[in-house]
This record gives C-alpha cells, sequence and structure tokens, in this order.
C-alpha cells in the first residue's frame, strides 16, 4: 500500500510539475522541505520515480493513453511493495485503499485537463505607464482599448487566462471594454476592485489621493471595497459614479456629467470648484511640469473652468483673470504668487 506521504506528494499539483519540468527555481523549496522532513527522503524519492514514470502531455494535460499510464504505474507500485502472503483480509483493504487512491488521481488530473486547455504559450507580463504630461492609449490582448491618464500604471498578463481578464491599475485609465459573459473584465487598484462584461467606464486611483473614483458610462459594472472591517459590494447604472474615501471608509454613490469625469481622454481639462492644491495637482499631472506656490494661504479658490487642447501658458492667464494671481514659467518649472 502507497504511504501517507506518497499519496500526498503525488496529489501535489507543485510537486508534481516541479519534478516533471525540474525547474531548479523551484529546487531549494523541496530541498528545504526535506530538510525539515528528513523523515520523508525515502517517500520523497519514491514519489519522485512514480512521476517519473507517467507521461503526461503538459500540466495536468493528459490523453486517455496517459490515463491509462497512470493507473498501470500505480497498480505496479502497489504490485511490487505489497505483500503477495494470503493474507486476504489485509490484502483487500490494500487493495481498495489503493485502487481509491488510483481512481482519485485520475479523475483529479482528468478534471484539470478537460476544466482547462493549457496554452503552450507561456503568460507574459506587461506594463504600462506614462510619465506627467502625457497619456497612452493600450489595446488589451482581448480587443479592449485602454486609455491611461497622467502618471499612471496598467499591468496585465497575456495572453488572458482562460477564465477572467484581469488588469492592474494605478492612476486613471478610462476602459472600452469588449464584450465577453464568458470571460469576466476585472480592474484592479489598491482598494477597489471592479468587475465588468462588457461596457465603458473610468477608474481614478491615484495613490497620492484620498478617493477612488468608478464612474459607468455603458453598461453595469459591480464594484467591491475590501477594509478590515468590511467589505461592500456596489452595482452601477449608466451615468452612476462611486466615490470611495480611504481615510473615511465612506461609500458615495451619485450621477455625474460625462465630460467632466472622462473629458481628459478627449484632451478637456475641466475644473468644477476646485481648491488650490486640487488646481495644483492637476496642472501638474496634465502639463508634466513642477509648480511652486508662494503665499498659498492669500485666498480660498473656489475655480471653475474648461479647456480642450490649451497650453499651460493660456490656461494660467486665463485663471489669473479670476483667482488674482501673477505666474512665471521657466522650461518645467512655473511659479504662481497669490495676490
Amino acid at each position: 500500500m502507497l504511504d501517507d506521504t506518497v499519496k500526498e506528494l503525488l496529489t501535489n499539483e507543485h510537486f508534481v510539475n516541479w519534478v516533471r519540468s525540474e525547474d531548479d527555481s523551484k529546487k531549494q523549496y523541496w530541498i528545504d522541505w526535506l530538510a525539515k522532513n528528513p523523515e520523508k527522503k525515502k517517500a520523497f524519492q519514491e514519489a519522485q520515480q512514480l512521476v517519473r514514470s507517467m507521461k503526461y502531455e503538459d500540466v495536468f494535460k493528459m490523453s486517455d493513453s496517459d490515463d491509462e499510464d497512470l493507473y498501470y504505474s500505480l497498480q505496479r507500485h502497489f504490485l511490487r511493495s505489497h505483500d503477495h502472503k494470503p493474507k486476504v483480509r489485509y490484502w483487500l483493504s490494500g487493495a481498495a485503499a489503493s485502487f481509491l487512491l488510483i481512481a482519485g488521481l485520475v479523475v483529479y488530473f482528468t478534471f484539470y485537463k478537460k476544466a482547462e486547455k493549457v496554452d503552450s504559450q507561456p503568460y507574459k507580463l506587461v506594463e504600462k505607464s506614462t510619465e506627467y504630461g502625457t497619456k497612452l492609449t493600450v489595446t488589451l490582448p482581448d480587443g479592449s482599448s485602454v486609455k491611461l491618464n497622467a502618471g499612471s500604471y496598467l499591468s496585465f498578463q497575456t495572453p488572458f487566462r482562460p477564465d477572467a481578464r484581469e488588469v492592474t491599475l494605478v492612476g486613471e485609465a478610462y476602459f472600452d471594454v469588449t464584450k465577453d459573459p464568458a470571460k469576466p473584465f476585472v480592474v484592479k487598484t489598491k482598494s477597489v476592485e471592479t468587475t465588468v462584461l462588457g461596457t465603458a467606464f473610468n477608474v481614478n486611483a491615484y495613490e497620492d489621493d484620498d478617493q477612488v473614483h468608478v464612474a459607468l458610462v455603458t453598461g453595469m459594472v459591480k464594484v467591491n471595497i475590501s477594509n478590515p472591517f468590511q467589505k461592500i459590494e456596489k452595482i452601477l447604472n449608466p451615468l452612476e459614479m462611486m466615490t470611495f474615501s480611504k481615510e473615511h471608509e465612506k461609500v458615495t454613490v451619485q450621477n455625474f456629467d460625462v465630460e467632466q469625469v472622462t473629458g481628459w481622454k478627449d484632451q478637456v481639462i475641466y475644473f468644477e470648484k476646485e481648491s488650490l492644491p486640487k488646481v495644483v495637482d492637476r496642472l501638474k499631472k496634465w502639463y508634466g511640469v513642477e509648480i511652486i506656490v508662494r503665499n498659498p494661504k492669500g485666498r480660498k479658490w473656489n475655480y471653475t473652468g474648461k479647456f480642450k487642447g490649451k497650453s499651460l501658458e493660456h490656461v494660467l492667464l486665463r485663471m489669473s483673470y479670476t483667482e488674482a494671481f501673477t505666474y512665471k514659467i521657466e522650461n518645467n518649472k512655473v511659479t504662481i504668487n497669490i495676490n
């Protein structure tokens, strides 16, 4: 009858894959495992020999003949290791246990074979980022389009995995997702996870901003917020925006103006009753410049304005009329003097 450790190792996908691939990067893990379990060395070597005697096409992807190889390999092991003396009661219990193990392993591997067709092409991590003052359009493996705003980062695997399409975002991006009901599209940020089937939406999740915004233009999305105390789930309908305050762990949902929230992708910079720090932060990211403000407490700002495709010089000049300040632009450095 097979040793319990042998059984455990034979049903450990990481062990099986390591033995098959002889991946040196994983070797140290099993060396350490043996050092901690010296009494299991014999069983470890026995499991290695069994795995090597089995023929696999790829990771847990077996043909019908491979299933038979697995069965007969384990059966031969059972016959070699078993005491053939006529101890019928023990023979039956041992045979039953071994048969159950064999059947279980065949079902286990066959399940993986049918559940997921493993692509021979290795997965590759793709990373895209934008500096302040720049934007970028990215086409994903499924044909979905992502427009990255300034100072943003996007990462994803190509090809997407068979059961889901996942991307990670830091910053702001506008997504136009290709519909595929069988493969949900998931956008992960540090605090919020947004799941869709096919839709257009905007995610604003800069790390230096207290708030995360998810604004839905078309379709429907599910937003999950995880924090140490509770899990919050919100379903958004078109023209609804969820705002999550990281500091106060508070969620609000309200309607929004599409141009105000997503106009950045069409070169529109929009301010709606913005404070001085908010205006300065937006200009720094939009134009990729350093901004120094002198006498920032001179007066309270509540600025509203809209500019499409305008230069920094033009924007500052227009702002200075209503907010009463002077400015100086030297290369990538801007000095604002509040009157």
